[in-house]
């Protein structure tokens, strides 16, 4: 028979992850983010500037005031989310992977190796062109897994081996 033990553990003697030094992403990762949205804002002039001269009409006092605030938040959100990049940061411990984000309500995601099924590395076409990738991790169950953007290419393949080691190791030793 198994014997069963569950022993208190005080939470004074947990490791402290605030101790981890982050590495922060890409600052090249900024770019990316600005010409989306750049590219984002500048569709929606092309869309506008149809409907205005499709209309033939002078357009009522509304829709341009829609059409503003409409541009101002995507500005406030351009400027938020750049901001917020100083914010993020990404470690790789032994056993797990922890991203820092946020900018006002502040999250630290920590994924535990044993959980994570498999690993993907994605570039998409902008971030190519800055020589960066973004590596996902795919976890057991219903966990949404972890997405960590902005990472120099290079470093992402690392990261990617390093993972499927453990990976493979578990599975080694199940």
């Amino acid at each position: 028979m198994i014997e069963f033990s569950n022993n208190q553990i005080l939470t004074s003697n947990l490791p402290d992850w605030q101790e981890v030094e982050f590495e922060q992403i890409s600052p090249k990762y900024k770019n990316v983010v600005f010409i989306r949205y750049l590219l984002f804002i500048v569709i929606l002039v092309i869309v506008c500037s149809v409907v205005y001269f499709a209309n033939g009409q002078i357009l009522p006092i509304e829709f341009v005031c829609i059409i503003s605030g409409i541009f101002i938040f995507l500005i406030a959100l351009l400027l938020a989310n750049i901001w917020s990049m100083r914010y993020w940061g990404y470690a790789v411990r032994e056993k797990d992977i922890l991203y820092r984000s946020g900018i006002f309500s502040k999250a630290v995601k920590i994924i535990p190796f044993a959980s994570v099924q498999h690993v993907d590395i994605n570039e998409g076409a902008l971030s190519r062109i800055f020589g960066l990738s973004s590596i996902e991790l795919h976890t057991a169950g219903a966990g949404e897994g972890l997405r960590i953007p902005g990472i120099e290419a290079g470093k992402v393949s690392q990261i990617q081996e390093f993972i499927s080691k453990k990976l493979v190791t578990r599975q080694m030793h199940s």
